[in-house]
C-alpha cells in the first residue's frame, strides 16, 4: 500500500494490523539524521553501510514502481526488496513508553530499504 504518509508491505486482503510492514529509507534510520546519535526508534541500528546515493537510488526506484500502478487496476507488483527487517514485541508495542515504526510509530514491524533488485506486475484481474 502506497500514499500519503504510508508505505506498507501488506498480506493480500490482509486485515490484520500485525502483519503490516512498514517501509524506511536508510536515511531516516543512520545516526545524526535526528540532530543526535539516536534513531528516531532507538532501538532500530543500521547494520549495513549507509550510502547516500544507493539509498536514494532505492527509494526513487520504489516510489516508481508504485505511482506507476493506475488506480482503477487491480494489480500488485512483485518487487524483490533488499533490507534490514526489524520488529518488537508485541507487550513493546502496546506500551506507552516504546513506540513502533512508521508513521505515528503505529506498525510493529519495519523494513530498512537497502536496494530494489527487480519487480514486474502482475495483474490480479
Amino acid at each position: 500500500m502506497y500514499g500519503m504518509e504510508k508505505l506498507v508491505l501488506q498480506p493480500c486482503k490482509g486485515q490484520n494490523q500485525s502483519q503490516i510492514i512498514w517501509i524506511d529509507d536508510a536515511e531516516s534510520n543512520r545516526p545524526g539524521f535526528w540532530g543526535n546519535d539516536r534513531s528516531p526508534a532507538p532501538h532500530v541500528k543500521l547494520m549495513f553501510k549507509y550510502d547516500e546515493a544507493r539509498d536514494r537510488r532505492a527509494s526513487k526506484e520504489l516510489g516508481t514502481i508504485l505511482t506507476a500502478i493506475p488506480e482503477q487496476e487491480q494489480m500488485s507488483p512483485e518487487v524483490v526488496l533488499l533490507g534490514q527487517f526489524e520488529t518488537i514485541a508485541p507487550r513493546v508495542a502496546n506500551s506507552k513508553t516504546e513506540l513502533g515504526f512508521g508513521h505515528l510509530g503505529a506498525y510493529a514491524h519495519e523494513l530498512i530499504l537497502r536496494d530494489v533488485l527487480g519487480s514486474k506486475s502482475n495483474s490480479t484481474r
